[in-house]
């Protein structure tokens, strides 16, 4: 995919680089599938960072790439991802970042998953075009399917971040259509 990237507004690009993505998987068999993406965008200085809500003192080259790997069985589900970052300037040199999440989940019956998920995400010092933000969060919670199309999900969350406003614990709920 070749696209204006991460500078450009709806109607306009504010400079000639584009944005490109790859992206490729694999399904050894009907339930598990491997995946692995990378994606590409210089983004210019001056650009309103809509992450940080500032705009960008220097031209960011930034790099991700993506591996996951999922398996649904008939009773166990396995989710995980992670994504490595790399923004790149003239000024800060290469910043890491790196994003991952792992799911599992167990089928009680036809319709009831009770399900955990770990959430980690981790910024390298002088990050920039990134809000710095490291995060460690956990969820349980229980997915009822309604239909093929649309499942109720209750989730207690606790989240410990760097930005105390972010953190914490609650509980979500969820009403979700497919299509």
């Amino acid at each position: 995919m070749i696209g204006n990237g991460e500078g450009a507004s709806e109607i306009s690009d504010n400079d000639k680089n584009k944005s490109i993505a790859v992206a490729a998987h694999i399904k050894p068999t009907d339930r598990l599938r491997f995946g692995a993406s990378y994606y590409h965008d210089v983004i210019s200085a001056g650009v309103h960072n809509h992450i940080t809500g500032t705009p960008l003192n220097w031209e960011v080259k930034q790099n991700l790439v993506t591996g996951s790997a999922s398996y649904f069985g008939k009773k166990f589900e396995f989710l995980a991802e992670s994504t490595l970052g790399f923004n790149d300037t003239d000024t800060t040199g290469s910043k890491r970042t790196i994003a991952s999440y792992i799911y599992t989940g167990y089928k009680v019956g036809e319709k009831l998953v009770p399900y955990v998920r770990l959430d980690n995400l981790h910024y390298q010092a002088g990050e920039v075009f990134f809000r710095k933000d490291n995060t460690t969060a956990f969820a349980g919670g229980l997915r009822y399917h309604i239909n093929y199309l649309a499942v109720i999900k209750v989730e207690f969350q606790h989240q410990h971040t760097d930005l105390p406003e972010t953190g914490g614990n609650r509980v979500v709920a969820q009403f979700a259509i497919g299509f």
